[in-house]
């Protein structure tokens, strides 16, 4: 399936702002050919390893529920816009003898914090999406979020269909096609990665601020200055916290062979530590001086752009 002549169930979170993963900029110029996915080694092993954990989630769950599954992998597209399609993991004939669309996910276990009561349908928000848009495409009612976090926590969602939301996704969706898309006009960027990349193109020039930014200007310049204060604080508290350490130790003729520091409250429990631990670092200067030419080949030479506040 060409990803890039359709807006596909994985894409909308992206367009509408809530992936963790992508932007509608990135999106945008992988649907044109403008750029390559971002190869990311990590997120293409998760990635393979949550295909091939599919299958077995789905048949566990088949397993534990007793449930008719009827159709998977199966792709649809919307009546009216051909180029909304969504592919759905499995499809499930529930007692009611509804159809109902199957998400299947895998997850780490520290993602169970996002999730909520199982049975519910308080799921993060990009799956939602998902969810939601592939109800889009099917004009089904219902659908089912089967997650497994961690290795033996299977939890299931039902996602009955919103219409609000699926309104606006698909007002976001043929917005993303249409004025963007087949216009070849780029999304607004969304961070500070993606406002650089554009500026980069320009050269620079003297912009007069709106009230907007010159309050954004006042209110970063506030913002550095508290920074600037809890550093020196921070900086403060440590110092106070290794005089008292040092003050104990002098007192208490602590063995110089003691490499272990800790501070415990009156119960005994630990509540800091200052202890060593294995640091590894390249010796710059050293590589200079021994080995000058792999040095040089090394450096990495780049402009780069500062935000400075005055």
């Amino acid at each position: 399936m060409d990803r890039s002549k359709h807006i596909g169930s994985s894409d909308i979170a992206a367009i509408i702002g809530v992936s963790p993963w992508k932007t509608a900029l990135q999106l945008y110029e992988e649907k044109l050919g403008i750029s390559e996915p971002e190869y990311n080694p990590e997120k293409e092993i998760r990635l393979k390893r949550g295909t091939r954990f599919e299958p077995l989630i789905l048949d566990q769950y088949v397993s534990e529920y007793n449930t008719a599954i009827v159709g998977r992998n199966n792709r649809y597209t919307h009546p009216e816009y051909p180029f909304m399609a969504a592919e759905i993991d499995a499809e499930e004939q529930d007692i009611e003898d509804r159809i109902l669309n199957l998400e299947i996910k895998s997850a780490s276990s520290f993602m169970s914090k996002k999730f909520g009561e199982q049975g519910t349908d308080d799921i993060p928000d990009y799956y939602a999406a998902q969810v939601t848009y592939g109800m889009l495409c099917t004009g089904r009612k219902n659908a089912r979020l089967v997650v497994l976090l961690g290795t033996d926590d299977l939890r299931t969602y039902d996602i009955p269909y919103d219409e609000d939301l699926g309104n606006y996704l698909r007002q976001e969706a043929v917005n993303f096609w249409e004025n963007h898309i087949l216009a070849k006009v780029p999304p607004m960027p969304q961070n500070k990665d993606e406002f650089r990349k554009i500026l980069d193109k320009f050269p620079g020039f003297h912009f007069k601020v709106d009230d907007l930014t010159l309050e954004a200007i006042s209110e970063l310049k506030e913002c550095k200055q508290k920074i600037k204060e809890l550093e020196e604080y921070k900086e403060e508290r440590e110092g106070r916290i290794l005089f008292s350490m040092t003050i104990a130790a002098e007192l208490n003729s602590v063995d110089a062979l003691e490499d272990k520091f800790l501070f415990v409250d009156e119960g005994g429990k630990q509540l800091a530590s200052w202890n060593r631990q294995d640091h590894t670092s390249l010796d710059q200067k050293l590589l200079k001086s021994e080995y000058p030419e792999i040095a040089e080949s090394l450096m990495r030479k780049q402009q780069i752009r500062v935000l400075r506040i005055k």
